[in-house]
């Protein structure tokens, strides 16, 4: 019965994931947000073509989703601590439904909001650590692409440094692959950033971090 409760866990947490809030929030503007911009459905791209109201908004969603089916185990089971595998598990499920959604055929975000969401509850203080890196570094550089890479390089590292020494080798597993995912996702941003052709956040924009 339990391994039944655990695969219908995971896979809500994937179908969580994959609802790409930054398409329905640009449907409320009538602006697909997939053919703005950069293309990309991720609040930095609703920040940039419809502003901060919408970014907030899809920033919040998928955070949600990153937060909820963490939450939805540690509902169910009373904690997250002894079933940290299982909630490790959900949370690959749920960034790979949001980076290759199957509602947009296989696309998707860049899996940042909805990390900090699974990561907050399944590990609070690398998750923390990498929310203040974000910030500082996109407000000292202006480049939300390279706050991301860092922060997720910060995650693997805080991970493997809290929880090495205990038996949580699904959090580390989690934590590795987020972070490769991250970056395989961010492969045109770092090559413009090498190239330095990225763009950064404008005074207007940077004005909300």
């Amino acid at each position: 019965m339990r391994l039944t409760h655990e695969i219908l866990l995971l896979t809500v947490s994937f179908l969580v994931g994959s609802i790409p809030t930054g398409v329905i929030v640009g449907s409320f503007y009538g602006t697909d947000i997939r053919k703005a911009g950069s293309g990309n459905i991720g609040a930095t791209n609703a920040l940039r073509v419809l502003g901060k109201k919408a970014a907030a908004l899809t920033f919040l969603g998928d955070f949600l989703k990153g937060l909820i089916p963490i939450l939805l185990i540690s509902k169910t089971y009373h904690s997250i601590t002894p079933n940290q595998a299982l909630a490790a598990q959900a949370t690959i499920c749920v960034i790979i439904g949001h980076c290759f959604s199957p509602f947009l055929k296989g696309r998707g975000g860049k899996g940042i909001a909805t990390s900090f969401g699974c990561f907050l509850l399944l590990t609070p203080i690398p998750a923390l650590l990498c929310f203040v890196t974000f910030i500082l570094t996109v407000w000292k550089t202006k480049f939300v692409s390279l706050g991301s890479l860092i922060a997720s390089l910060v995650l693997s590292i805080t991970v493997v440094m809290f929880y090495g020494g205990s038996n949580a080798q699904w959090v580390i597993r989690a934590a590795l692959g987020v972070t490769l995912l991250i970056f395989i996702k961010h492969q045109k941003n770092i090559l413009r950033l090498v190239r330095g052709e990225e763009s950064r956040l404008s005074k207007k924009h940077s004005s909300t971090l």
